[in-house]
């Protein structure tokens, strides 16, 4: 898996790691959203460049549904991205959602909510579609095969 960094197009090598609570403390000037209330509920994977784990560039929460999906209740990079420095954190980690969800015996189904301002950028990088006029947005078996092959082709 590589993330892309924008100043020069090169693929960085990444990794997604289950977070601990040390990642999650040290790394909370990063980002905007309470990860420590986040990781008491759900499992929350860290996305890191491959030579530095500590340096987290996003979060992905997972929450595995008896419904037969997985629902993903937050999805964030880092802040100190700002200016974006990495191009395909999010779709590095709900891809990586996808790949938890054909593991899990989920068949690849993922369900996550979206800002409004966000679900033509989703539905353009994951496949995924919104559910009626909600802010709800689906990744059925096929999209989630198709991101995942995206992923890994790089």
């Amino acid at each position: 898996m590589n993330v892309i960094r924008i100043e020069d197009g090169e693929k960085i090598p990444s990794e997604i790691l289950l977070a601990d609570l040390n990642d999650i403390v040290r790394s909370k000037k990063n980002f905007s959203f309470d990860w420590k209330k986040e990781f008491e509920k759900n499992e929350v994977y860290k996305l890191c460049l491959a030579d530095d784990n500590n340096e987290i560039i996003g979060l992905i929460a997972v929450e595995h549904q008896e419904e037969g999906f997985i629902f993903l209740p937050l999805i964030e990079r880092a802040n100190f991205e700002q200016p974006k420095k990495f191009e395909g954190i999010a779709a590095l980690l709900i891809g990586y959602a996808c790949h938890l969800s054909f593991t899990t015996g989920k068949d690849g189904f993922v369900v996550f909510e979206a800002k409004t301002a966000l679900i033509n950028y989703y539905a353009n990088l994951t496949g995924a579609l919104r559910v009626g006029h909600s802010n709800r947005m689906i990744i059925y078996p096929a999209q989630a095969k198709k991101l995942l092959t995206s992923l890994y082709e790089e």
